[in-house]
């Protein structure tokens, strides 16, 4: 799979633009204007919230905060958006190591991990829950993942990071994960606790998935306020916002 050109973003963004569609950039809505502004005084008749998955989910487990520990956001956002890979050109540094252990199963994990190998990583190697069958990430990018001699690690979870005497992690104690999901289809992992192995690992970077804090609505995300579920908060927040916001009373 070839990676999206920046020629090929901008064509997409001047087709919009030719189709007569306006880009307000730099305006976070939210602070710079609310979605009742847009509506009321800007006399918009819809507002469409798109801004997408954008913050990390954590796990919360012992050393997770380490030096040394990324999440995949922000390794890829260093990378790509902030070219960390020409520092000291760059203002923003990025270190890879030679042992870089990835947690995660989907295409942004594998992202982590062929960017984490192309920045000089020797020995990368993913982890996840899922079997390879059913792993997020799909099977192109699983295929060349595995041609760029990364190991995919199947049926294992984090269950702590380690670290020196500085704070730095060393390596990630990962436990032996029996099922994904419950008998109804529910992500509700189950693990052997006693069933562990010990990875040495320089840099370790997690992409256990994203959420959203959206600041026109003042929706937090879960990863930062532990007490909320994700899910069932998020269908909650839809159904209200849209029988408050819909012109026809959220029929």
């Amino acid at each position: 799979m070839k990676p999206i050109t920046a020629e090929a973003v901008q064509k997409e963004i001047d087709n919009i633009r030719a189709l007569g569609v306006k880009i307000v950039t730099n305006a976070v809505v939210g602070r710079a204007m609310t979605i009742d502004e847009l509506l009321n005084d800007d006399k918009f008749d819809a507002v469409f919230v798109g801004s997408g998955a954008g913050l990390p989910n954590f796990q919360r487990i012992p050393g997770e905060s380490l030096c040394g520990v990324y999440s995949a956001n922000e390794f890829l956002t260093r990378i790509n958006l902030m070219k960390a890979y020409t520092f000291p050109q760059a203002d923003t540094p990025v270190k890879v190591g030679s042992r870089v252990a990835v947690v995660g199963g989907g295409n942004v994990a594998v992202d982590a991990a062929r960017t984490s190998a192309r920045l000089g990583g020797e020995d990368v190697q993913m982890f996840c829950l899922e079997s390879r069958e059913t792993m997020p990430a799909s099977d192109e990018e699983v295929e060349e993942t595995l041609a760029e001699n990364i190991a995919i690690n199947n049926g294992w979870g984090p269950k702590e990071f380690l670290k020196d005497k500085n704070g730095k992690v060393t390596g990630v104690v990962f436990k032996k994960c029996l099922s994904v999901f419950d008998a109804s289809g529910k992500f509700a992992p189950k693990y052997d606790e006693n069933d562990t192995m010990e990875v040495e690992a320089d840099y370790v970077i997690t992409s256990i998935g994203q959420c959203i804090e959206c600041a026109c609505c003042s929706y937090v995300c879960p990863a930062h306020k532990p007490l909320m579920a994700q899910h069932l908060q998020s269908k909650r927040f839809v159904k209200k916002y849209t029988a408050e916001h819909s012109n026809e009373g959220g029929k």
